[in-house]
């Protein structure tokens, strides 16, 4: 695999998974306090960033598929 494809796959991945433990987070803030629009919009949130990964992982199969 070329070096640098692996890289950038890898620089998406731990982007990704900040994202997630920060959209995780402010969920839970929200739902400590009880807030219901701020537990709505970070649920919101916090889906649509859950469903980057597999949009990602398919990304990486495509990448491994094709390679010869």
């Amino acid at each position: 695999f070329p070096s640098h494809d692996i890289k950038n796959f890898q620089k998406q991945f731990v982007s990704l998974y900040n994202r997630t433990s920060q959209s995780s987070q402010n969920l839970r803030d929200a739902i400590a306090k009880k807030n219901k629009s701020q537990v709505d919009n970070n649920l919101k949130t916090f889906g649509e960033v859950s469903t980057l990964e597999a949009k990602l992982v398919e990304e990486v199969n495509r990448y491994c598929g094709g390679v010869n």
